[in-house]
């Protein structure tokens, strides 16, 4: 709440923009809820399949996954080319050029479900296999690059 009426006293004085504001206060929602661990409750109940089926057919319920966030799709071209060539280290390069306050982090976002992010970041979190980072996704507050950690 600190933090907030902090923000709101820079906006009074013109030191930030009221889109700023709002980003800063979407992306911190975002990340309490992610941070949060939300816990979906998964059935059990793989009676009607074989159990070489059943890993191929478990749905997906939580990923966790880091992201890099920058404002121009070039850039997040570049940066994801030198992460895949072996260049730079993932939370390396999270760190250095991520926008996202999860950059401190490496870009950590840590455990969340289907719902909790913005549909363009959810649908490339959950389609991307673990351990994989994605192709550049565009979504309201830039382009990201997304590692998967886990899966479960």
């Amino acid at each position: 709440m600190v933090y907030y009426v902090l923000l709101y006293l820079k906006l009074e004085k013109g030191e930030i923009f009221m889109k700023k504001i709002w980003f800063i206060i979407a992306l911190a929602l975002v990340l309490s809820v992610a941070s949060y661990g939300m816990k979906t409750i998964a059935s059990t109940d793989t009676s009607s399949t074989s159990s070489s089926d059943s890993a191929a057919l478990a749905e997906v319920k939580e990923v966790r996954a880091a992201h890099i966030l920058v404002d121009k799709e070039v850039d997040a071209i570049h940066i994801r080319k030198e992460i895949v060539d072996g260049k730079k280290d993932f939370y390396q390069a999270a760190r250095e050029y991520s926008k996202c306050p999860s950059g401190r982090n490496g870009g950590d976002l840590g455990w969340f479900g289907k719902g909790m992010m913005v549909q363009e970041f959810e649908k490339v979190a959950f389609s991307t296999p673990e351990g994989q980072v994605s192709q550049p996704v565009k979504t309201q507050f830039g382009w990201h690059i997304i590692k998967v950690i886990g899966r479960r």
